[in-house]
């Protein structure tokens, strides 16, 4: 342990102040004895601290020595000599100033005390403050990455189902051609399961439905259209799954009013295709 290093620790002056713990206390009085230079800055610190609290006394005038003496009688202090001793009396008054300053020592020791209890209970707030807010910023990242996290398994497991659903050798696969008084160059194609009778469109090359407007899906039951539902070609969903249908023969797309007719427009017929 370095000499300087422990004088310089402060444990000196708390130990003066009276705010050092039982340990750090019996520590102190135990590295004094060991150590002069620890015994030697004790003394020098207990010293300049007398002498602060003496530079603190009002001198003894004539006109300060007759109040004193007044209020010594009121108080009904005596002295062991002579009643009329000014010797004595000055001893008492230098007994009563040491006592004030004992109490003045220990007021300033209790102010001191309080002080570093309060910077410590700031210091220890601050901290306590910034760990919440480093463990709140770990619990919204922590979210993120669950969110994240919740995403990517949708996705893994959409992947999964469509593999599953496009190598079932259930599925079957029908291509509408574009119709040649719309589009010739369109297309699109439908996939529909015999099993559990699901559909998967891939809208292919459609033009752009206007803001009013939707295509949608048709199959053809027994010679009727059925409604599979209505989607945009906005080129953001390349693949929709539709409403399951049974023993469908044909699908069409027609562009219809936004959210979908009940009946198809023929003359806004744009694919056709038949099962095989």
């Amino acid at each position: 342990m370095k000499i300087e290093e422990y004088i310089a620790s402060g444990i000196l002056e708390n130990y003066l102040l009276g705010v050092a713990s039982p340990q750090e206390k019996q520590e102190v009085e135990c590295m004094s004895h060991i150590y002069p230079e620890i015994k030697q800055e004790l003394n020098a610190l207990e010293l300049a601290m007398e002498n602060f609290l003496l530079a603190e006394e009002t001198p003894i005038t004539e006109d300060l020595w007759l109040k004193i003496e007044g209020q010594l009688e009121d108080k009904n202090i005596r002295s062991i000599s002579s009643p009329n001793s000014k010797e004595t009396k000055v001893t008492e008054i230098i007994s009563i100033n040491r006592s004030s300053r004992v109490a003045t020592f220990g007021m300033i020791a209790s102010i001191a005390a309080i002080l570093i209890i309060g910077f410590f209970f700031v210091q220890t707030k601050n901290k306590l403050s910034n760990k919440e807010i480093q463990l709140a910023s770990f619990q919204n990242e922590m979210n993120g990455l669950k969110q994240e996290n919740s995403g990517i398994i949708d996705n893994l497991n959409h992947e999964k189902e469509l593999v599953a659903f496009f190598s079932d050798p259930d599925t079957k696969s029908v291509m509408m051609k574009g119709i040649p008084a719309k589009d010739s160059t369109a297309n699109s194609q439908v996939c529909w399961n015999a099993k559990n009778k699901k559909v998967m469109l891939c809208i292919g090359q459609l033009p752009a439905n206007p803001e009013d407007k939707q295509y949608q899906l048709w199959a053809m039951v027994d010679g009727k259209p059925v409604d599979l539902g209505v989607f945009d070609a906005d080129g953001t969903h390349p693949m929709i799954p539709m409403i399951s249908i049974e023993n469908p023969q044909a699908f069409a797309v027609t562009l219809e009013k936004k959210g979908g007719s009940p009946t198809p427009t023929l003359s806004e017929l744009y694919v056709l295709g038949a099962m095989s």
